[in-house]
């Protein structure tokens, strides 16, 4: 059981996930082995509430979507039971959970593994399936831009609900949404959605997600631990501009002043806050995402896709060195050789599997366009959604200069 107050649901299907990815970074098999008996019995945990789902009526606005707790919160309220709902972060936690699982059972090999491989993995795309269907049709399009609701077959908006509903469903959106992000297994338009409903109907706060509550003077706090999950995905849509205005807002609003401790939850004009560890992480990761990033899904590594365009300005160089991926640690530089010139160097490991391909960001100050570019001294082109990057496929070579020339 995750030590916390209760259940809170999506949390089970993240442990999933943080334990392959765990597997990932350190090949470190021996502790998964060694918890393997309690591994499978979070993932059939899962799969229980998932047939409680499946028996619902068909025309139940949660069947086949897991239920529980969204927040684990919920146990300090005088009827928890009311917290008990479909939430659609249940089931986007759930489906990356058994997806990553899944694969890491596969690669180990392990005795008595495939027929629980097969069940994670048709469960997973059957939960993908409901979890889409349910989002889309629960995508209010009769407003600008559209409303995306927390659960299926909510009447009021969260902030209508926090004022009207008492006690009330919804009273977690921020949890809600940022756990239904974090997983990536939205469509790209539907994620995007969720983004913009989060903005324009009260979920954020100076470009990070808010701590949503009823209406008040001062009432517009931060969430400072479990919102990289939004983060992130702001990364994944390429909505770069928003993810750095989310980087700078957190670094200065949620931290005590002169010290880098986060606050859980952090007002924007000042006073102490609660310690969180969660809220430790969020920094590190959003800078080391800004540098080296990978997909969740997809054979592909990021480089530099969100640094801010005025660090390119001062001329100073950038690095990582050492930064995990699931191929091993990577090395990333970004420097200036001239006023007209950036080079990115790039150092994959020396063996084992290799991304299919890298993209290679460069980020040149307002004032200047991209021109042209080499790798490895041979021409490329700048492709990406703003042809600000150059695609790299490694084909088997581990080093690379890429050079980008300015106009």
């Amino acid at each position: 059981m995750i030590n916390m107050r209760g259940p809170e649901t999506a949390q089970f299907g993240l442990t999933l996930f943080l334990v392959a990815r765990y597997a990932q970074l350190t090949g470190d098999t021996a502790l998964l082995l060694r918890h393997r008996e309690k591994i499978e019995a979070t993932a059939r945990l899962l799969a229980e509430l998932h047939d409680e789902a499946l028996a619902l009526p068909t025309n139940d606005p949660g069947h086949g979507l897991l239920h529980g707790w969204c927040e684990s919160d919920s146990c300090l309220m005088p009827n928890p039971s009311v917290w008990d709902k479909p939430y659609f972060a249940n089931s986007a936690f759930t489906i990356r959970g058994w997806r990553a699982i899944a694969a890491t059972w596969k690669n180990l090999k392990l005795n008595g593994a495939e027929p629980l491989v097969r069940e994670w993995t048709h469960r997973s795309e059957q939960l993908q399936t409901a979890l889409v269907k349910s989002v889309q049709a629960n995508t209010w399009h009769d407003r600008t831009p559209a409303y995306v609701t927390p659960l299926p077959g909510a009447k009021l908006t969260f902030r209508e609900a926090l004022v009207k509903e008492h006690p009330n469903e919804q009273g977690w959106s921020h949890r809600c949404y940022t756990e239904l992000l974090h997983p990536d297994v939205l469509p790209l338009a539907d994620a995007n959605a969720v983004i913009d409903c989060m903005r324009a109907y009260g979920a954020t706060t100076a470009g990070v997600v808010a701590n949503v509550e009823p209406a008040h003077p001062g009432g517009r706090d931060m969430l400072g631990f479990i919102s990289y999950g939004y983060a992130h995905t702001l990364l994944r849509l390429n909505r770069i501009e928003e993810y750095i205005l989310f980087l700078y807002s957190h670094r200065y609003h949620n931290h005590s002043r002169g010290s880098w401790t986060a606050g859980e939850v952090s007002g924007i004009t000042g006073g102490g806050v609660l310690f969180c560890i969660p809220a430790q992480q969020t920094i590190p990761l959003l800078v080391r995402w800004m540098l080296v990033f990978e997909e969740f899904d997809e054979e592909r590594l990021h480089f530099g896709r969100a640094i801010p365009r005025d660090w390119i300005g001062t001329g100073k160089p950038i690095e990582i060195v050492g930064a995990p991926t699931r191929w091993g640690r990577i090395n990333y530089r970004l420097e200036r050789r001239d006023s007209n010139t950036l080079v990115a160097t790039i150092a994959l490991p020396e063996r084992g599997d290799l991304p299919e391909e890298l993209h290679i960001t460069f980020r040149a100050e307002r004032d200047r366009t991209l021109h042209s570019a080499t790798i490895n001294g041979t021409a490329a082109t700048f492709e990406g959604s703003h042809h600000d990057a150059v695609v790299v496929r490694p084909n088997g070579m581990r080093r690379f200069e890429v050079v980008a020339m300015l106009a």
